[in-house]
């Protein structure tokens, strides 16, 4: 059995935490504090369990292209990359079209895919959301964007959840 042995603001392989310790038998736990997420350590560095949100972002009142989201993966594996977008002014734009950018590990190719179609005419609570099940490589990114933005004033929400 283990106990919490670490307590982290963030990923603790993006912080540059080497010191891991732990075995099969006896592993060490350890909590990010900043997106919930559960660690674990057989001696071979720190990995997300599975089910654990690895990374998370709000971006509010955003009347521009938003921000690019890039995270490095940690570990090889699933990823569920989800994201939503609200309207929140009365004039009535163009929400963004959110696409994921990541390396598959069978085919060792860059691949991006939609999360989110953005639409036209999106007046004040107008809501756009999605889904994306993305096999990622560790040490390489997933990058999320959006583009055709116009004139709409918005917050989006993403969450990336390390599958196993």
């Amino acid at each position: 059995m283990s106990l919490l042995n670490q307590v982290f603001q963030g990923n603790p392989n993006t912080l540059g935490l080497t010191v891991s310790g732990g075995s099969p038998i006896a592993p060490n736990v350890g909590i990010d504090t900043v997106n919930g997420a559960l660690y674990e350590s057989v001696g071979n560095g720190w990995n997300a369990l599975g089910g654990a949100v690895v990374n998370k972002t709000v971006q509010s009142a955003i009347t521009a292209e938003m921000a690019n989201v890039v995270f490095t993966v940690p570990q090889t594996g699933l990823y569920d990359i989800s994201a939503y977008e609200v309207a929140t002014t009365a004039t009535s734009g163009t929400l963004p079209t959110i696409s994921a950018t990541f390396t598959d590990p069978d085919s060792a190719t860059s691949e991006t895919k939609t999360v989110v179609t953005g639409n036209t005419s999106s007046a004040a609570g107008t809501t756009f959301s999605g889904q994306l099940l993305a096999n990622a490589t560790a040490g390489t990114t997933i990058t999320l964007s959006g583009a055709s933005y116009a004139t709409a004033t918005y917050t989006v929400k993403t969450r990336i959840q390390f599958l196993g």
